[in-house]
């Protein structure tokens, strides 16, 4: 029974230790604080176009993925309460193939307002949704 206890207070210290690093309030580096800048910029002059893509890349544990849910806070932010902004108004989803991540994702967006569990999605869950609704 303890060492049941025991497990159940790793496995919820860990969680809790990658919300902390996923966190869109830490701090950034300054080649994370540009490609964030990078990132939103990117979906603000290409929001009409029919097809662009962005690809980023690095080794793990470079801090793509708190880049990418920093970058994506900040465009719902936008998105929802920003009408100045070229994204104001926009459905945006954040596709994520992990389920981990997901997880993840979906617990922070709980602390932050501009954010819904249901921003983020599995791909084949968006493919399947989308094909259902044409």
């Amino acid at each position: 029974m303890i060492h049941e206890n025991i497990q159940i207070k790793n496995t919820i210290s860990e969680t809790n230790n990658s919300i902390r690093k996923l966190s869109p309030f830490r701090l950034l580096t300054e080649s994370q604080t540009k490609l964030v800048k990078d990132i939103v910029n990117f979906c603000e002059h290409h929001i009409r176009d029919n097809h662009a893509a962005l690809v980023i890349e690095g080794d793990a544990g470079t801090g793509k993925s708190l880049a990418l849910n920093t970058a994506f806070t900040r465009i719902q932010t936008e998105a929802r309460q920003e009408k100045n902004s070229p994204l104001y108004e926009t459905q945006n989803i954040l596709l994520v193939n992990h389920p981990e991540m997901i997880k993840l994702y979906r617990n922070i967006s709980t602390n932050i307002s501009a954010l819904r569990r249901k921003d983020y999605e599995r791909p084949t869950t968006f493919i399947n949704t989308a094909q259902k609704s044409d």
